[in-house]
């Protein structure tokens, strides 16, 4: 049997966390189905078909130029990327992504949508397979607070609503990232009840995350900090310690990274590596001496630098879902940092598993963290965590279960 995943963006290489959630846990479905992602890329990106694993397969097809176009026009107009709202009402635009999902479904026994927004696609190509919704957020809670300021917000979130309906109403099976999203998506949407709803948190690849504490940490970081020797904290301090935060091109992660930049000189011996698509927002110009913008990195990069870290921050100040990142985070035994709205939807504790801190005491919550011993017991902690109920290894195939228990 053969699962047809529909995405607004291409899955691989995996970058930001829904690209991530994508790639592992649909990629986990193998154990029972043959998996094919159908992916809406941009204009500028190669059409492409890949084996990224056995019996998970990437077709790549970019936008039009037509539907690029119209979608960066309601980006400018809104005054932040929206090309995920309006790419299902465009995609007729697109007619080879329609040739090759028509071409996917032939032998497809269900589809998968990741995030909502491409379920016009199937109506275009009139698809009659059972729909999965996984709903990585609930989309109108998060898209509320990203258009806050945007003069056609009104209108965007109308189509947000509409299309986040129609695939809760539509769909054979909702998967949510947590419990609290569960409740939000039952509260926007009262057709929809949380008992419906299957909680398939982010997770983490734990046996491609090697764990790291203790003094195997410390020199870690003594090495990594041997890249910085030419930065200096605020006053010429010595850069003892290294933070870490991870984030795609996403408003929220553009958000975290600020709050990081406006602490940084008040934490002068740590030097603050931002990673991701994220930079790109960051004003250069204005940085304190001991913030490094490494933008987009190799995976080989990621895992050193989680490798490394004294502390992995997350200072989500907005967002809905589970944060992917801080579950990587967990598993690789980095000590973290992170607001309450960055530790959402997971079962972690105030002194048991990281620290939480408020964006008003972030700099001080850093400060204390990177000299607290007890930061390596509590990332045992937050490991063991992550190896009994955030594998994606499990989740996949726990899904994949239920699945074809709901096809027989």
């Amino acid at each position: 049997p053969k699962v047809v995943v529909l995405s607004t963006f291409s899955v691989a290489p995996a970058r930001g966390g829904g690209q991530l959630r994508s790639l592992h846990l649909y990629g986990a479905l193998t154990t029972r189905f043959d998996v094919e992602l159908v992916c809406l890329a941009a204009a500028w990106e190669q059409a492409s078909r890949t084996a990224l694993a056995p019996g998970l397969y990437q077709t790549v097809v970019p936008r039009s130029d037509a539907q690029q176009g119209a979608e960066e026009a309601w980006g400018r107009a809104a005054g932040v990327a929206v090309s995920d709202i309006v790419a299902g009402e465009l995609v007729m635009s697109s007619p080879a992504y329609l040739d090759a999902l028509r071409e996917a479904l032939l032998d497809a026994e269900v589809v998968l949508l990741a995030h909502p927004y491409l379920l016009p696609a199937l109506d275009l190509v009139a698809s009659t397979a059972p729909i999965v919704y996984d709903a990585h957020n609930c989309e109108l809670a998060l898209k509320e607070m990203v258009l806050a300021e945007a003069d056609n917000a009104d209108d965007l979130l109308a189509r947000v609503t509409a299309v986040e309906g129609d695939a809760l109403r539509r769909a054979l099976l909702t998967t949510v990232c947590s419990p609290a999203d569960a409740a939000e998506l039952a509260r926007r949407y009262p057709a929809t009840t949380v008992e419906e709803l299957l909680v398939v948190p982010n997770g983490a690849d734990v046996v491609g995350t090697p764990f790291t504490t203790g003094d195997e940490r410390d020199r870690a970081t003594a090495a990594f900090l041997g890249r910085y020797r030419s930065l200096r904290g605020r006053n010429g301090a010595e850069l003892r310690h290294l933070g870490v935060f991870f984030g795609s091109w996403h408003p929220p992660n553009i958000e975290a990274g600020r709050a990081i930049v406006a602490i940084a000189a008040d934490v002068a011996d740590t030097v603050f590596v931002l990673v991701g698509g994220h930079v790109e927002a960051i004003d250069r110009q204005s940085l304190p001496p001991n913030v490094a913008p490494a933008g987009v990195v190799s995976d080989a990069t990621r895992l050193a630098l989680l490798r490394a870290a004294t502390v992995a921050l997350n200072p989500m100040l907005m967002g809905s879902g589970t944060n992917l990142k801080l579950v990587e985070a967990l598993a690789a035994g980095a000590p973290v940092v992170s607001t309450p709205t960055g530790a959402r939807g997971l079962p972690v504790l105030d002194g048991e598993h990281l620290r939480l801190t408020t964006a008003d005491d972030l700099a001080a919550t850093v400060a204390a963290t990177v000299i607290d011993p007890a930061r390596h017991r509590r990332a045992a902690t937050a490991r063991a965590l992550v190896e009994r109920s955030y594998d994606w290894r499990a989740l996949g195939a726990g899904l994949a279960d239920v699945l074809a228990a709901k096809l027989a």
